[in-house]
């Protein structure tokens, strides 16, 4: 658990296939966001995305430079959270996209059509720029 008052630092990936994305989808509480997780102490932001990966669903992940930087504050199961988070394009797998399975009992994975992730519970919604056809955003705080 992270203390409250701490800044959490986040690293995603953005893994596309054929129109669609692949999400982490929150089980119990039934929303999804991009796959990653908090970067540790002393880790480059790209090397826990790609940790990340390998935890979450066995899967190793090659990635580029980061695609986007996102802030966001809200609240979860009543406690205030502060997120700083980097997001990297995978450019590549050891693994086809129909194969990433969870190998954590509370997140599944999903492939969902781009244009339905406004639809589908996605957190946090500003990273949902990541997607609209527009000029992509260096910083984006909500």
């Amino acid at each position: 658990m992270v203390p409250r008052g701490t800044i959490e630092f986040i690293s995603r990936v953005l893994w596309m296939e054929d129109g669609k994305v692949l999400v982490c989808r929150n089980l119990k509480h039934g929303h999804c966001y991009l796959p990653g997780g908090h970067i540790e102490f002393g880790e480059r932001a790209a090397e826990a995305a790609i940790r990340e990966m390998v935890e979450e669903a066995g899967v190793v992940v090659t990635i580029g430079s980061p695609i986007g930087f996102f802030e966001a504050r809200f609240e979860q199961r009543g406690r205030e959270r502060h997120e700083l988070c980097v997001v990297f394009l995978v450019t590549g797998s050891d693994t086809p996209p129909g194969a990433v399975t969870s190998k954590e009992p509370e997140i599944g994975f999903e492939w969902i059509p781009v244009e339905q992730l406004g639809t589908n519970s996605f957190v946090p919604e500003s990273q949902l720029e990541l997607f609209r056809n527009q000029p992509k955003p260096l910083w984006n705080s909500v």
